[in-house]
């Protein structure tokens, strides 16, 4: 759905595309989206509808924004962590 896919790449617009849990998330983000809005319009109502009431039940862009934001400082404290894991090995070689 066109609607789901143009959301779902602006919520992800500042995660690292390449990172695995991005791609991941996104692709959880876009099957769950798309699922809603199918049984909403099963329902009767409209795909606009539809999809504005998928995405109030996602949390909103707000709570979606957050949890992408908490998955970047995760990914960045990772990476701190094997950096410095690395050096601690390397000094201690």
């Amino acid at each position: 759905m066109r609607m789901v896919d143009e959301y779902v790449d602006l919520l992800y617009k500042q995660a690292n595309p390449k990172h695995p849990d991005t791609r991941e998330l996104k692709e959880e983000t876009r099957m769950h989206l798309n699922e809603s809005v199918k049984e909403l319009m099963m329902d009767g109502y409209s795909e606009s509808d539809a999809f504005r009431m998928a995405v109030e039940r996602l949390g909103g862009l707000e709570q979606a924004e957050k949890l992408i934001s908490l998955m970047q400082i995760r990914q960045k404290i990772v990476r701190q962590l094997l950096a410095e894991n690395l050096n601690f090995e390397f000094i201690h070689c």
